[in-house]
């Protein structure tokens, strides 16, 4: 699902629109692309991180299905290549990461990974 965000400075001027579309992505268990723009803000300066989190709560949805799309700015900016998964694509690559992913505290080194892959 598609969400155009439209905003000036950190205010999202359809924030209506915005929640409703994000909402319906979540419950019917869609990838969600939030287009900021290409000079729109991070999602974390305006209101939809926390009612992102809060719709992720309720209706048991993983907040790394949500994309947000800055258009041209990064790859402008950076002179790098950008690759665009198509829906298919980005669940193959996720089931794949989240297969062998496990979540650590904030204490474990990453030295500590590698002797325990290792065996050392």
């Amino acid at each position: 699902m598609n969400v155009t965000v439209i905003t000036s400075d950190n205010k999202v001027w359809n924030i209506d629109e915005v929640y409703s579309k994000i909402t319906e992505g979540m419950v019917t268990d869609q990838d969600i692309k939030i287009d900021l723009k290409s000079e729109g803000p991070d999602i974390s300066a305006t209101v939809l991180e926390k009612y992102i989190m809060y719709c992720a709560n309720i209706y048991n949805y993983d907040p790394s299905d949500i994309v947000d799309l800055h258009t041209n700015a990064l790859n402008t900016q950076l002179d790098l290549p950008m690759n665009v998964l198509d829906p298919d694509q980005s669940k193959f690559f996720k089931h794949h990461y989240r297969s062998n992913w496990h979540n650590k505290s904030i204490m474990t080194r990453e030295i500590d990974i590698i002797k325990m892959q290792e065996g050392w």
